[in-house]
């Protein structure tokens, strides 16, 4: 082989690495992408059960005060 093949083999071959590399590159960020977007379902899922268990801790303590709220009145009436 003459120089200027061996030249031209290996600037393909830098060619082949440099384009393999940049592949993955993309796959990688496209796997960084797609963490990201669940990791911020699981937090809008994670967002959701605790406003849900808010809201039922609410209640009980709604019901809570209006039981306690009816003991007092029969306190009051004996």
């Amino acid at each position: 082989m003459t120089r200027a093949e061996l030249m031209e083999t290996a600037s393909n071959m830098e060619k082949e690495k440099t384009e393999e590399l940049l592949k993955r590159i993309s796959d990688l960020s496209e796997d960084i992408g797609k963490s990201k977007l669940a990791a911020i379902e699981a937090e809008k899922e994670k967002l959701a059960v605790l406003s849900e268990k808010d809201a039922e801790i609410e209640l009980a303590r709604a019901a809570a005060v209006q039981a306690q709220d009816q003991l007092e009145d029969i306190r009051k009436k004996n």
